[in-house]
C-alpha cells in the first residue's frame, strides 16, 4: 500500500509543479507591462505565440481542478484503507484514475466533453 500512496503523492506533486511553472508566462507578462497587462496588444515572450496561448490556456483550465481531484482520490483511498484494513491498493490504478479524469473533463471540439458524442 505504501507504493500506491507514493505514486499518488508523486502525481499530486507533478501537477502542482506544472501549475507553478505555468505561472512564469503570467509573471513575464506583468514584468513587460506593470499593472494590468494587455496580452493581446503587446507581444510578450510567451503570449505572442498563438500555439503557446492555446496550450497554456488548456493547462490553466485543467491543472487546478485536476489537483483537487487527485486530493480527493487520496482522501477516498485513505477512507478505503481505514474502513477495510486488509484492502490492497494497486499502485498502477493511480494512472487509471488520471486517465479517467482527463477523458471526462478535457474538452473536445465545440466545448463538449471528450466522452459526449459530437453531433
Amino acid at each position: 500500500n505504501s507504493l500506491y500512496f507514493k505514486r499518488v503523492y508523486q502525481v499530486i506533486n507533478m501537477v502542482d509543479l506544472l501549475t507553478c511553472v505555468s505561472l512564469f508566462p503570467v509573471i513575464d507578462a506583468f514584468i513587460e507591462d506593470p499593472g494590468y497587462p494587455d496580452l493581446s496588444s503587446k507581444s510578450p515572450i510567451f503570449f505572442g505565440n498563438s500555439v503557446f496561448c492555446t496550450v497554456w490556456g488548456m493547462l490553466w483550465e485543467i491543472l487546478p481542478s485536476f489537483s483537487v481531484y487527485l486530493v480527493g482520490v487520496l482522501c477516498i483511498s485513505r477512507l478505503v484503507l481505514l474502513t477495510w484494513k486488509r484492502a490492497i491498493m494497486v499502485p498502477s490504478i493511480v494512472y487509471l484514475f488520471m486517465a479517467t479524469y482527463l477523458l471526462i473533463t478535457v474538452p473536445g471540439r465545440n466545448g463538449h466533453s471528450a466522452l459526449i458524442p459530437l453531433l
